[in-house]
């Protein structure tokens, strides 16, 4: 409505409407460890994004994910939380690939609902799981410090980090 009006120009009431709130699906971003040795640690790192309007308020959100058979959960951060419009939240999960698990590839599902509608954003991701390294022979057996080793066996991973430690002091091969 005018308020009032002259030559200077006219005075009015303006009320504008927050807007209209649209929900919508969470997207997500998953990195994950993709070659895991049988009986070694894995990660998700799983960044969840709250794509509703700006004039949306906080959403809820809840985050599952399902493991292969007998695979151990060491630690999650699944379960629910709220995320603001546009905000971003990363959550890990970290598990181990226990003793007997067949190598080769193995799926890991990751599901976020939004709360309010029930959509669901449901992703997987392969893991291969590597055999365990089997040591057959370390040579020299003894040796002084600095001399180069060499190690042989089975199951090295050639095109990736193989971790091998020595502790302080002597260490003899049989």
């Amino acid at each position: 409505p005018i308020i009032s009006s002259g030559e200077g120009g006219i005075v009015f009431d303006v009320t504008l409407s927050p807007g209209t709130c649209t929900l919508a699906l969470p997207t997500m971003q998953i990195n994950s460890s993709p070659e895991v040795a049988v009986t070694g640690l894995g990660a998700v790192i799983l960044n969840v994004t709250n794509q509703d309007s700006a004039s949306c308020a906080d959403s809820p959100f809840s985050l599952e994910f399902d493991l292969p058979d007998n695979w151990v959960t060491l630690y999650s951060e699944a379960g629910t939380f709220s995320l603001e419009p546009q905000q971003t939240v990363t959550k890990v999960i970290t598990y181990r690939i226990p003793a007997g698990t067949e190598p080769g590839p193995h799926e890991i599902a990751v599901r976020t609902t939004h709360d309010q509608t029930g959509a669901v954003n449901e992703q997987t991701r392969t893991v291969w799981a590597l055999p365990t390294p089997e040591l057959d022979q370390i040579s020299p057996s003894s040796a002084p410090a600095g001399t180069p080793v060499v190690i042989t066996g089975e199951h090295f991973n050639p095109g990736g980090y193989n971790s091998i430690s020595f502790t302080q002091g002597s260490y003899y091969a049989n």
